[in-house]
């Protein structure tokens, strides 16, 4: 077993058939994992900071690959490397790909190789489903193959399963919720001017786009420069997925508007049957019309009417809002892993031992 480093941008680029292939030996395709999502990912945050994705083979055979990239940064103040997967706050989850087919004696050997080949201070394992191969690996035992490591809470994803008819999912919800959702409803169709239509984008020149960013422009995410007008990587990263997968009619756009006025929008990309609402902004302009839940409540019972796919990914954390419509809760957590220096060991001693104990004492504290 040998691992072999993808260090370049166009030997990525150019690993597109092995990577798919190797993760075409699941049972289903996770869009975050896909070659297509990693490159556009790459593109648009990969600046200051180095690839390094490890091929793990045997032989000639692609066994698992880890899209780790190196970093420097600071953890409590210190400044350290790090090698870390390729995921950040747009990213619904990420994780090493294995050959599906591989016995857990194995990947555990894969596990432990990438352990010891890392020279850096801190290996970072971001977003990992609780659910995958290797959160089972990193948490089974004390430490990882002679590492000491620790676990962070990453996200609380709400699922919503399309198993069912829309009226016996929408009774399914809390009698105040649905009395809350209800009351938007009519408030929203008493309302002149408004419509909203579903809008499947062909390219990033696609007008509806703009207006996305028109929308967002006006939000409240303004405030913390995270629009889509001033955060150009998110927006580059938006667009580059409308490059990549626009052909597949996988984009679409829902859209509101009111006397042609854009209002909200919902920007949806749908991959092997799993819906991915990716970006969602509203007008603040129109915050009374509550068009962000009106808006979600039609794209979700569309879903339902039309029955052509069967999870609707929030792929956001378990807000109450998001908590409300949905019937099932997926877990992701992030899993540092320290090299044996001892500046790496003093900093996960302060992280995970120092940290913690000083937050009880002063939970004690404030209790009297």
């Amino acid at each position: 077993m040998h691992v072999e480093k993808i260090t370049d941008t166009d030997r990525f680029l150019d690993f597109r058939i092995q990577w798919n292939q190797l993760l075409s030996t699941r049972k289903t395709k996770p869009l975050p994992l896909t070659h297509e999502w990693m490159s556009a990912w790459w593109k648009s945050f990969g600046s200051n900071r180095k690839l390094h994705i490890c091929c793990v083979y045997e032989d000639d055979r692609l066994l698992a690959i880890a899209p780790f990239f190196k970093g420097k940064t600071t953890y409590r103040g210190v400044p350290v490397t790090t090698l870390s997967l390729m995921a950040n706050g747009h990213s619904p989850y990420c994780d090493v790909i294995f050959d599906s087919t591989l016995d857990s004696e194995t990947t555990s050997k894969i596990m432990d190789l990438l352990v010891t080949i890392n020279t850096e201070n801190i290996m970072v394992f971001a977003k990992i489903p609780e659910t995958s191969q290797t959160y089972s690996y990193l948490v089974s035992k004390p430490h990882v193959h002679g590492h000491r490591y620790g676990v962070k809470d990453s996200l609380v994803t709400p699922i919503i399963k399309i198993n069912s008819n829309w009226d016996e999912y929408f009774k399914l919800r809390t009698r105040k919720f649905r009395k809350n959702i209800n009351n938007k409803i009519n408030k929203f169709h008493k309302e002149k001017d408004f419509i909203i239509t579903r809008e499947t984008i062909k390219s990033h020149s696609h007008s509806t786009l703009n207006e996305v960013v028109e929308i967002s422009k006006h939000s409240w995410k303004t405030k913390i420069n995270n629009d889509l007008g001033a955060n150009t990587a998110s927006r580059e990263f938006l667009f580059g997925l409308v490059d990549t997968f626009a052909a597949d009619n996988s984009i679409q756009v829902w859209i509101m508007r009111k006397a042609g006025i854009p209002v909200a929008y919902e920007f949806h990309l749908v991959f092997d049957n799993v819906v991915y609402p990716l970006r969602a902004d509203y007008h603040d302009d129109f915050r009374k019309y509550s068009p962000g839940s009106v808006l979600e409540y039609t794209a979700l019972k569309t879903l339902f009417e039309e029955q052509e796919v069967y999870e609707y990914n929030s792929c956001a954390d378990n807000y109450w809002y998001l908590n409300n419509w949905a019937n099932e809760v997926r877990k992701q957590f992030s899993i540092e892993v320290f090299e044996n220096s001892v500046k790496a060991l003093m900093l996960h001693s302060l992280e995970f031992r120092a940290i913690p104990l000083l937050r009880v004492v002063r939970d004690k504290i404030h209790q009297h």
